[in-house]
This record gives structure tokens, C-alpha cells and sequence, in this order.
């Protein structure tokens, strides 16, 4: 196991099952994560899908799971890219300051299935700690980035066979921002609004009302008060279904406060944050609280929706997530077993047939994150694949900003937005009430599900 330190940035790593394996990571003596590994990568060739909203052709898919490090073995050991490496497109803006890859490479070996070549090359990058370019579209927040890349290409055989059409990774994080240690974590999960107006229409105030925090989000759970599987994004499967709005945009992970108060949302001043997608207006900026920027578009933006934040080479991608409070040792969530199922969601609800609840004073939580791949049309006989999350997330550590702060160079307005929009409250918005039972796993958004 090798001690590493990059520009603030402090951990150790190992290359075991699992792959490319960090543990003990933190950032200017600021804990992060006690273990970051990428499970197991699927890969599989469905059947085509017979109709519209019938049977998923997963279900009969022929399909290999591999295990990093034990089933496709690397091709070197751990090795430290040079000036630290950047992600891809609008995110390699983020200025990097150390970087750590592995390679991997290896046959498919799935019966009735043509035999092409696996590689696969795992990445973490480490970015500055800065503001400077914005991490959040209103330009105030400083965060390290963090890059858990993960680049794949499947390379055709030369039998005369259908070849593979779907990737899939798993990725898990066992989070631990609290300065307790495990067991003190709470978590968040939102929708954006596509638009959000300075002023909103209220027949008891003349001329409307600033937002609020209900305003701000199209949905949102916060704090979780249950483990949770949600829909991310939904672009491989919305050529059967159309576009879906029911989904979540982001997850956000912060420590429990001594007097029970939360982190503002927007905001979240000392909180790990990873967003998949960003409402419209982020993109777009709204003077003078938003800047935007084209990090915060996507893919096929417009001024209607934003897009998903993913490489435009592999733009049929469904990103599910999960949080989840017990993966102790001897679970079948535990991090040693490099847990995976076919399909992703049956991990968690073969073990346990309801979400057990989430503490309000804090739980030991692990984030998981399952991004499935469809290949382009037209490359069945050419080499595809490219680079998962290459969002990355970012990590903030600093203290929430309270009026009259003249020590803060957080501007004066933001802390005066939270306290009027109550942007520091609890706020349940979603497809079921807190009280439901039995609570489900899955959870999502208000509206109309596709």
C-alpha cells in the first residue's frame, strides 16, 4: 500500500480485487472517504427490444461481470500521470494537481457472443482548491474536484458473431466527512428547477416574493431520512420511453451538525457534492445570482432542459445511484466483497425488503453510483466506448456563511438569500410522503414517471 500527497490532497492506495483502491482519504486535514473502488464493470449483449414498454432486453441479456484486478488483470502497477492529467471537454477547465491510473485489458469470453477486446484504463484525479473556474453557478463556492474516471473501448473479434452492445461500472464511495469518524454522515438528494424567477407570483404580496427554497428545486430530499435507490439519468433507455423528468440531478453529502442544523441548498458550504446534470438556468446564469457557464449546460442543452453531463461519444448512458447505511463488515455490502448484481438494484433489495432509516443525528453512509452504456449506432463492427463521470465531484470544506461575517469573502448577499429563503431547512419533495409504509426503495422526483 503506497502513502501519497498531492497539493493538498492526502491518501493511500493499493491495487487488490477491486482494482485501483483508495482508502484514508482526505483533503487539508478535512476527512472524505475511508474507500473509493470501482466494484466490477459489466458488459452484456441484450436482445433488441420487441416493443415499446415491454420486457427489458437486460433481463435476457448474455452478459460477463469482471472484477478488476481479478478477472481482467493490469497491465502495470499504479502509475502517476504527468502534471496530473485532465478529465475531457468543458471539464478539463478544473486545474489538476496530481493523478494516479491503472490499465486493464481482457477478453470477453461470453458464449454465443463475438470476442472482442476489453481495456479498460481507471483514473483518479485530484483538482486545486479553488472557485476559479466555478464549481456551481453562482460563483461562490471554493472545492477541490475530485475524478474518479473511468475509460473504457470494446474492440471487435474476428468471429462471425453479434458483438457486445451495453458497459456498464459500478462505483462505490464509502463516505465519512465527519471529524467522528463513520456514523455521523447525513445525505441529500435533488431536482433542479429548469428556471427559477427572482420573483414569485403570491396574491398576499404586492409585486410577488423572492424564491424559496421549495422554489429552488423541482425536487429534493434533505436530509435523507431513508437508504434510497434513485434514476439519475435516463438518456439510454428515453428512445423507448421519451425524456423523463422524474429523475434526480444530483446527490450531496455533508456531516451532521452538533446542533442539528443543515447545510444551505443551494450552497452546502461543507459538503461533498456530485451532480450529474444541472437545470437549464444554471448554464444560462440569472444576474446577480447566478454566473452560469457551459460546465453547467450538458449535452443537447437548451434553454428549455439541461443536458446530462456525459462524453458525447457514448450519449445513450442511464446513471442509477443508491445510499445505503450498513455495508459493516460481514454484509453483503461490505467494500472487501466488491459487491455487484445483475441488475444493479437487486443488491440492495434481496437483502433487505424496505430501506432501513437514516438517523437524524447521522449514519455511517455509502454512495454507490451504476452508469450503463448502450453502444452508438452504427459501430457493431468498429471499436466504441469512452470516459464515465467525467463530471468528477468536488469537496468543500469551509463554514457556512452568517450575517454581519466580515471575515468571509462568501459576498454579503448569499448569507442574507439563505436566512430570507429559508434555503437551510429540511425539505421533503418527492413521489411519496415521509410517513409512507412500507417505505420504498425506490424513490423519485413529483410528476408524471415516464
Amino acid at each position: 500500500m503506497a502513502e501519497r500527497f498531492f497539493g493538498g490532497w492526502e491518501f493511500r492506495d493499493r491495487l487488490d480485487d477491486g482494482g485501483l483502491i483508495l482508502d484514508s482519504v482526505w483533503h487539508r486535514d478535512y476527512p472524505l472517504a475511508s474507500d473509493i473502488r470501482f466494484p466490477r464493470v459489466w458488459v452484456a449483449a441484450p436482445p433488441p427490444r420487441i416493443r415499446s414498454g415491454g420486457p427489458d432486453p437486460l433481463l435476457k441479456a448474455k452478459k460477463r461481470a469482471f472484477v478488476l484486478g481479478k478477472d481482467m488483470h493490469a497491465k502495470s502497477a499504479p502509475y502517476e500521470l504527468v502534471r496530473g492529467g485532465q478529465s475531457i471537454g468543458d471539464f478539463a477547465l478544473y486545474p489538476v494537481v496530481g493523478g494516479l491510473g491503472v490499465d486493464y485489458e481482457a477478453e470477453i469470453a461470453i458464449p454465443g457472443v463475438r470476442n472482442d477486446v476489453l481495456t479498460v484504463s481507471q483514473r483518479y484525479l485530484f483538482g486545486a482548491y479553488s472557485k476559479h473556474p466555478a464549481h456551481e453557478p453562482g460563483s461562490v463556492l471554493r472545492a477541490a474536484r475530485f475524478f474518479p474516471l473511468l475509460e473504457f473501448r470494446l474492440k471487435p473479434g474476428k468471429e462471425n458473431l453479434p458483438g457486445p452492445s451495453y458497459f456498464r461500472a459500478d462505483l462505490r464511495f464509502d463516505l465519512a466527512l465527519h471529524r467522528k469518524g463513520d456514523g455521523h454522515d447525513l445525505g441529500g438528494v435533488f431536482r433542479d428547477e429548469e428556471h427559477v424567477s427572482l420573483s414569485i407570483a403570491d396574491e398576499n404580496i404586492h409585486g410577488g416574493r423572492p424564491p424559496l427554497l421549495q422554489d429552488v428545486f423541482a425536487g429534493a430530499e434533505k436530509p435523507l431520512h431513508h437508504d434510497l435507490i434513485g434514476p439519475g439519468l435516463r438518456e439510454r433507455t428515453k428512445r423507448d420511453t421519451g425524456p423523463d423528468l422524474q429523475t434526480w440531478d444530483n446527490y450531496h453529502h455533508f456531516p451532521s451538525a452538533e446542533d442539528g442544523s443543515l447545510p444551505s441548498s443551494p450552497g452546502a458550504f461543507h459538503c461533498f457534492h456530485t451532480h450529474w446534470r444541472w437545470g437549464a438556468v444554471s448554464a444560462k446564469g440569472m444576474f446577480p445570482v447566478l454566473a452560469g457557464g457551459r460546465q453547467f449546460a450538458g449535452l443537447n442543452w437548451t434553454e428549455e432542459l439541461g443536458g446530462p453531463l456525459i462524453d458525447p461519444r457514448i450519449p445513450d448512458q442511464d446513471l442509477t445511484f443508491a445510499v445505503t447505511t450498513d455495508s459493516r463488515h460481514g454484509t453483503p455490502l461490505e467494500a472487501s466483497a466488491n459487491p455487484s448484481e445483475w441488475p444493479f438494484a437487486d443488491l440492495f433489495t434481496r437483502w433487505r425488503a424496505e430501506p432501513a432509516p437514516i438517523k437524524k443525528d447521522g449514519a455511517k453512509i455509502t454512495f454507490w453510483i451504476s452508469v450503463e452504456v448502450s453502444r452508438p449506432d452504427g459501430a457493431e463492427n468498429r471499436e466504441w466506448g469512452g470516459t464515465l463521470l467525467p463530471h468528477g465531484m468536488f469537496f468543500s470544506h469551509e463554514p457556512e456563511p452568517e450575517l454581519f461575517d466580515f471575515g468571509s469573502d462568501v459576498p454579503v448577499i448569499v448569507p442574507i438569500q439563505a436566512k430570507l429563503a429559508g434555503l437551510r431547512n429540511a425539505l421533503v419533495k418527492e413521489s411519496v410522503p415521509v410517513s409512507a409504509s412500507p417505505m420504498p426503495w425506490w424513490r423519485y422526483p413529483p410528476g408524471p414517471k415516464k
